[in-house]
C-alpha cells in the first residue's frame, strides 16, 4: 500500500481514537470538512504544508503519520531476508534483485538491512547471467556497505560491513584495497584480540557467571572457527609441500574428531574436504582425492534441507542461544538450494581434471544433480 493511502487511512484513525469530528478537525486546520472527508477516503491529499500541523495536532510523527517505517525490526529483517533469498529460487533473477533494490530504496537509513541485502547479493550473485552482470552487482554491493560505513554509528555492524566490502574487493580483483581495510584489524598486536577473555573475568569478577560461561562458549567456538579456516587456507598455500600439506590434513582432521566440527561447522568441513581433493590431485594421488571429494559432497548435500538451521550440541549448548540473538536468528546466510548448482560448479574446476575420467566422479555429479532436482519440486506443505 503506498504512503499516500495510508495517509487517509491514518488521520481517519487518528481522529477517531481522539474522539473528534471531521468538522473539528477542519476547523483546527482551516479548511472545509469535505477536504478531511476527501482525505479520509483517499479521493485527495492534504497540501504539503498541512502535515506538520496534522501530525502536531496528533502528537504524533510525520513518519507515523504517513505510515513510513524507516527502521525495521530484528524479526521484519528476518523475515524480509528469508523471503528475498527464496525469490532468488522461484524468480527471475533480475526480478528477484529488482525487488531487492525496492526494498532498499525504502529502508535506505536501516543499515543493519542494507548490511543483510548486501549479504545476500554476495551469496546469490553466482546466479547473475554473465560475469559482466556479476561484477555490476558487487560493485553495487560496495556502495551499500559505503552507505552503512559513511552513515552508521554501530561500531560492530561497521566492522563487519569493512569485511564484507573486503571480500567483495578482493572478488573483483583489487587486493591492495581489501589489504588496506584488513590489516589494521587483523593485526595481532592489537589488544582488541585480548576483548573476549578480558570480557569474561569482567563479568566473573561481578559475579555473572551465567553470562561468562556464555561467553567463554562463544569465544571458543569463534577461535575454532577461525583455526579451522585458517588450517584451510594453510593447506592451499602449502600445496607444494607433501609433506607439510600431509601434516595439516593430519592436524586438522583430529581437531575436526576432538571438536566434532563436522556437526558444528558443517560447511567449513566441507570446503576443508574440497581443498584436501585439490591438493591430492596436484600430487597425483587420485583415489585419495576421490574420497575427499566424495566427502565433500556428502557434507554438502547434507546442508540441503529447507528446514536448516544452525544449531550447537552437547557441549556448546550455548552457542544456539547465542545464534537465535543474532540479526538471522539461525537461519543459513543463503537458500540450501543453490548449493548443487555451487556443488557442480566446484568439480567442473580444472584442477580436478584428472578425476573426470573415473566412474565415482560422474556419480558423484548424478547424485547432485537428483538433489537439485528435489528443490527445483516445491515442497509439499500438506
Amino acid at each position: 500500500m503506498s504512503a499516500e493511502m495510508k495517509l487517509g487511512e491514518n488521520i481517519s484513525r487518528l481522529r477517531k481514537q481522539a474522539r473528534i469530528t471531521q468538522e473539528e478537525l477542519a476547523d483546527f486546520l482551516g479548511v472545509t470538512k469535505a477536504a478531511v472527508s476527501k482525505w479520509e477516503t483517499g479521493q485527495s491529499f492534504p497540501d504539503l504544508l498541512l502535515l506538520p500541523r496534522i501530525a502536531a495536532y496528533f502528537d504524533v510523527t510525520l513518519d507515523d503519520l504517513m505510515g513510513y517505517q524507516p527502521q525495521l525490526t530484528r524479526q521484519q529483517i528476518r523475515k524480509l531476508h528469508q523471503e528475498l533469498s527464496e525469490d532468488f529460487l522461484r524468480l527471475p533473477f533480475e526480478d528477484a534483485m529488482e525487488k531487492c533494490r525496492t526494498l532498499t530504496k525504502k529502508y535506505y537509513s536501516c543499515y543493519p538491512f542494507l548490511y543483510q541485502i548486501g549479504l545476500l547479493w554476495i551469496n546469490h550473485v553466482s546466479l547473475a547471467p554473465t560475469p559482466q552482470r556479476q561484477t555490476e552487482i558487487l560493485r553495487e554491493t560496495i556502495r551499500l556497505y559505503d552507505r552503512i560505513c559513511a552513515g552508521s554509528s554501530d561500531t560492530s555492524l561497521l566492522s563487519d560491513s569493512w569485511i564484507l566490502k573486503a571480500l567483495v574487493l578482493l572478488w573483483l580483483g583489487n587486493p591492495g584495497e581489501a589489504r588496506r581495510l584488513l590489516e589494521p584489524a587483523a593485526d595481532p598486536l592489537r589488544l582488541q584480540h585480548q576483548s573476549g577473555s578480558m570480557l569474561i573475568q569482567a563479568c566473573q569478577m561481578l559475579g555473572e557467571m551465567e553470562n561468562a560461561r556464555s561467553i567463554s562458549q562463544i569465544q571458543c567456538y569463534l577461535h575454532l572457527m577461525q583455526l579451522f579456516s585458517m588450517c584451510t587456507s594453510l593447506l592451499a598455500l602449502e600445496k607444494e609441500d607433501f609433506e607439510k600439506g600431509m601434516e595439516t590434513i593430519r592436524r586438522t582432521r583430529s581437531l575436526m574428531e576432538v571438536w566434532h566440527l563436522e556437526h558444528l561447522m558443517t560447511n567449513q568441513a566441507a570446503v576443508f574436504s574440497y581443498q584436501s581433493a585439490l591438493f591430492y590431485c596436484f600430487h597425483g594421488k587420485t583415489s585419495e582425492a576421490l574420497a575427499e571429494l566424495k566427502n565433500f559432497v556428502h557434507t554438502s548435500l547434507s546442508l540441503c534441507r529447507r528446514d536448516l538451521h544452525l544449531e550447537g550440541d552437547d557441549y556448546f549448548t550455548r552457542i544456539s542461544d547465542w545464534f537465535d540473538q543474532s540479526l538471522l536468528g539461525n537461519l543459513p546466510p543463503r537458500s540450501p538450494g543453490l548449493i548443487p548448482d555451487n556443488l557442480l560448479a566446484a568439480l567442473d574446476s580444472p584442477a580436478l581434471a584428472v578425476l573426470s575420467h573415473t566412474p565415482e566422479f560422474h556419480a558423484l555429479k548424478e547424485q547432485i544433480k537428483k538433489a537439485r532436482g528435489s528443490f527445483q519440486t516445491p515442497p509439499d506443505h500438506t
